[in-house]
């Protein structure tokens, strides 16, 4: 380019309008259900994040405290469920996406490998 001066002014424009573009958003949160085994008494428990949930009642409490946006993601291997196996009252899957959905959190449910 002949004009050094022409080519200061695109990098000023080009780094003005770059510097001025908003953020890209952050992505939504994750959380991954682990289903595990109770020890000696029959019965499952979900962990989420190293935190254990005994109970629906628990588990949603915790569904409620998450950010709009969050994802939480539960594959229950080769066992296809109806309702969620943990103690308290009865939830069954559709219903706790729906329980979900009302607090902003995407359910994600799969089943097999």
């Amino acid at each position: 380019m002949k004009n050094p001066a022409r080519l200061l002014f695109l990098v000023w424009i080009f780094f003005g309008f770059a510097t001025s573009l908003p953020a890209l958003p952050e992505p939504p949160p994750e959380a991954t259900l682990t289903m595990r085994l109770k020890g000696t008494s029959p019965g499952y428990y979900f962990l989420v994040n190293g935190k254990e949930f005994h109970d629906t009642d628990s588990l949603k409490e915790f569904v409620a405290k998450l950010a709009a946006g969050s994802v939480l993601e539960w594959n229950s291997g080769c066992i296809l469920f109806k309702k969620l196996p943990v103690g308290g009252p009865e939830v069954s899957v559709a219903a706790f996406r729906k329980f979900c959905a009302e607090h902003g959190v995407d359910f994600r449910y799969t089943f097999g490998w």
